[in-house]
């Protein structure tokens, strides 16, 4: 028997009622008591119910209260305090209750309280101006959204960290991404995201992560788009340890994440190396100029010695001589993926790829890795490189060279060069037609020039590799520590080296 059916409410019902609880009174114990109990209830009764609260947690208590008043319920809730009933009646709801929450008196213990975001923070919604894209000039300042950097722009409005909380939009509901996220520097900001900075009461980074384990749902209005007021937002109740305390564990998962993002600014950096080279040897001719001109390659002897000193006229221009242009057709085969719902998919070790990347796990592969992935419907010839074995699903082509020794990661740069997207967008139908793109013209260099090309671009793919999954393994402890750290389950001590302790035993 479900817990729902303890009481005499609905499942939809329980739940919403479940999820407020949650989120105004965590960790708090509440019982229910009353006709709905003992299911004697008319369908416009009341729901009694009484929680175990402390004298710090009043204001989460008439927050509770009227979130409850607000909601969808059809029926009203009486809510209670322990404390402050009569002797009598205690006894009379100890002998017919029943148990909605229980409590954790050690998470109401040592200093943590429950407090409104609104207690917490310093609002700069005020500040924040709107502009069109017509009138937006492009700049060195990240212009935020509801869900994070959606433009460039020429000037700002903010200088620092600051906390943006997304205002509307369907993600509310979803949390495909963050609802809560960091803002650091110059930068600016629309009105659909709500900005704020942690007060003398809270740290901006522990409050990020809070909202992070946090359920909003009850706090949204809006049926067709979801929305999170002002109001609301500065209602929503948090469970907060002393600020000594938020910033040990701010410390911890901060450090986590700043691992995880200097790992993805690593691998941008490297694909940019190989890109460059890519452009130098197969777009510039760099060092066949430089032979040309007598000067020094800049490359090891043995290598510079793979290029010709001369240039000659091609159907694609001055190209090196001894280097032939084909078509794509000829270099490649665009093999359609496989459908494979999300549903449908169990959980393992082999990535499934879209047109635009990487959306989850499998255990089972479609195509031996590494490889190349190419979009055909939603981002029409977007290029992806799969590390290892890989399921490509039917929004993507994947790529089988016609020659058995075609090295792939030069492949992959051509193909990113051939600027597929531009061949989607000239077909009729929506999509990137495979036998447009096969008409295109490639420049298919000195076999031994590609090959150490693909050696070097080989190592680099390795390390993006190595570097991708020591960043999902951070992100998996991460995730691990911070519903235990959030909750008061897992207590840090303040002293840094204690703080270190934690992260040294997650890595």
């Amino acid at each position: 028997m479900g817990m729902s059916d303890a009481i005499d409410i609905g499942v939809g019902d329980y739940k919403l009622v479940l999820g407020l609880l949650k989120q105004h009174l965590p960790n708090v114990a509440v019982w229910a008591y009353g006709s709905r109990v003992k299911w004697t209830a008319r369908p416009q009764s009341d729901l009694d119910l009484v929680a175990f609260t402390s004298c710090e947690q009043e204001a989460a208590v008439f927050n509770l209260r009227e979130a409850l008043e607000e909601s969808s319920l059809p029926f009203s809730v009486d809510l209670f305090i322990w404390d402050e009933l009569p002797e009598s009646f205690r006894k009379q709801i100890e002998a017919e209750h029943v148990v909605l929450v229980v409590g954790k008196e050690k998470d109401v213990r040592g200093g943590w309280k429950t407090a409104t975001l609104g207690e917490l923070t310093d609002n700069f919604d005020s500040v924040r101006v709107p502009v069109k894209r017509a009138d937006r000039r492009p700049g060195p300042y990240p212009y935020y959204g509801a869900s994070g950097i959606v433009d460039s722009v020429n000037d700002y409005l903010f200088d620092g960290e600051y906390l943006l909380i997304a205002e509307d939009g369907e993600n509310l509901r979803t949390r495909n991404t963050p609802i809560a996220f960091l803002a650091n520097g110059k930068f600016w900001v629309n009105n659909h995201a709500h900005i704020v900075r942690g007060n003398r009461k809270a740290n901006t980074r522990y409050l990020m992560y809070a909202l992070s384990e946090l359920d909003v749902s009850g706090y949204l209005t809006g049926s067709t788009m979801p929305k999170l007021t002002q109001g609301n937002m500065n209602r929503i109740s948090l469970l907060t340890p002393p600020m000594s305390e938020q910033r040990a564990i701010a410390h911890i998962l901060g450090t986590l994440d700043d691992k995880i993002e200097l790992n993805r600014r690593m691998n941008e950096t490297l694909e940019e190396m190989a890109r460059a080279l890519f452009k130098s040897w197969f777009v510039d001719f760099d060092p066949v100029r430089a032979k040309m001109e007598g000067r020094d390659t800049g490359l090891p002897p043995d290598v510079a010695a793979l290029f010709p000193d001369r240039l000659v006229e091609s159907e694609l221009g001055e190209i090196p001589e001894g280097w032939e242009v084909k078509a794509l057709g000829e270099l490649i085969e665009l093999a359609y993926g496989k459908a494979l719902k999300a549903d449908d998919r169990k959980s393992g070790s082999i990535p499934v790829y879209g047109s635009n990347g990487q959306v989850g796990w499998h255990d089972k592969k479609l195509a031996a890795g590494p490889g190349i992935v190419v979009g055909r419907k939603g981002n029409p010839g977007i290029v992806t490189w799969a590390y290892r074995d890989f399921f490509p699903i039917d929004t993507t082509f994947y790529v089988i060279p016609r020659d058995t020794d075609g090295d792939l990661p030069f492949l992959f740069f051509a193909l990113t060069a051939q600027d597929l997207p531009s061949v989607a967008a000239d077909s009729a139908v929506p999509g990137l037609n495979r036998n447009l793109a096969y008409m295109n013209r490639q420049l298919v260099p000195d076999k031994q020039v590609v090959e150490e090309f693909s050696h070097y671009a080989s190592a680099i793919f390795t390390r993006q590799h190595r570097l991708e999954e020591e960043s999902r393994t951070l992100a998996a402890q991460r995730d691990a520590l911070l519903p235990k750290l959030i909750s008061g389950e897992m207590r840090v001590n303040t002293r840094d080296e204690e703080s270190e302790a934690v992260i040294g035993k997650y890595q």
